[in-house]
């Protein structure tokens, strides 16, 4: 799907709350810089995004994200989250509200979660479902397993444009 929107010039737009958040920063970096694929995360701007808070509310703060950012056919919303969201009982609202209005958009959806009784991937949407049985550790084993699997899907041969640093010092010092 991430070759996909770089390939048509799309846009992936990845959304996150709490460490989520961070993995959504964190993964965004990894894919604009290594993969080249235009990659968007609400946190990007902190201004923008507390100010969209305050003047509209938390439920719909990712979803006018998105409006804002005209999310469409050729791009993909890529969600990280625990529990993937839930309707009833309200759980990350604002996650919901930006996989629906992604859908309603024509965007492609997917994401990593924990869980596979919340809404993302009760839309049957192609995601990673981690199924983590014990609540006790499902945050800290999802938000670490979503930071492995974002490198190694930064890392992908199918993905990944650039070396890095320590890739290209190795190189010139045995060439």
């Amino acid at each position: 799907m991430l070759r996909h929107v770089r390939d048509v010039g799309g846009s992936v737009f990845i959304v996150g709350t709490g460490g989520g958040a961070a993995n959504a920063m964190h993964a965004a970096s990894d894919f604009r810089h290594l993969c080249n694929i235009q990659t968007f995360t609400p946190w990007d701007n902190p201004t923008y995004m507390s100010a969209r808070i305050n003047d509209d509310g938390w439920p719909v703060c990712y979803r006018d994200w998105l409006k804002n950012y005209k999310i469409g056919l050729h791009d993909l919303l890529f969600v990280l989250s625990v529990g993937g969201g839930s309707i009833d009982p309200p759980v990350s609202e604002n996650i919901v509200e930006a996989i629906r209005y992604a859908v309603c958009s024509g965007a492609a959806v997917t994401g990593i979660v924990g869980s596979s009784q919340g809404y993302l991937a009760q839309l049957g949407t192609p995601c990673i479902c981690l199924d983590i049985d014990d609540v006790s550790i499902l945050t800290p084993l999802t938000e670490s397993f979503q930071v492995f699997i974002c490198h190694l899907l930064a890392w992908h041969p199918m993905l990944r444009d650039r070396k890095t640093k320590w890739e290209r010092v190795k190189d010139n010092a045995i060439s």
